[in-house]
């Protein structure tokens, strides 16, 4: 995929497609051997895992898989009087670390395969396009398909990434009930 033209054309094919969709750009490691997956906790991040290991399955040497979640830690509440916000800030992260390594164990089919990373962002799309940029030959993120005012208003994570990426971008969504 090049030029801004063809990434408006993959973001709309992202939302729109009733199973997702595989952006390529012109230049890209095929297969990939370090694979990033997006996990938010919804019903997409165990389909999300399923399609990055089977990524993982194409390369000869193994695949390098880590499952990143962005968490937007700015504390703007009371609760803050109450307790040190950097101690808040500590405890939110742990219970993030445990739930990943639960999820893991729970929906991957070798957990032990799996590095997994805490992101502090508050722009969740912004910080895995610059992840996927760093460290990652392929990025598979989940998309629940939202329609275009909802993406005015709320934004998508996915096309963000889409958007803003020079790497491939591997789109997924739950099978269409229709």
């Amino acid at each position: 995929v090049g030029g801004p033209a063809t990434r408006s054309i993959a973001e709309r094919l992202a939302r729109k497609s009733p199973v997702g969709v595989l952006v390529l750009p012109e230049v890209a490691p095929v297969p990939p051997r370090r694979i990033l997956a997006s996990i938010d906790f919804s019903e997409l991040s165990p389909l999300t895992l399923d399609w990055a290991e089977a990524f993982a399955t194409l390369h000869p040497e193994g695949a390098e898989l880590e499952a990143t979640h962005v968490l937007d830690l700015t504390l703007r509440t009371r609760a803050t009087m109450v307790r040190d916000a950097d101690r808040l800030r500590e405890d939110l992260r742990d219970a993030a670390g445990w739930q990943m390594r639960s999820f893991l164990k729970e929906n991957a089919r070798d957990a032990g395969k799996w590095q997994y990373e805490l992101v502090e962002g508050q722009l969740p799309g912004s910080e895995l396009a610059g992840r996927l940029e760093r460290k990652a030959d392929l990025l598979v993120i989940g998309c629940n398909g939202r329609n275009a005012l909802s993406i005015a208003l709320l934004g998508s994570n996915a096309a963000e990434v889409v958007r803003h990426s020079t790497r491939p971008v591997l789109v997924v969504k739950q099978k269409n009930q229709n």
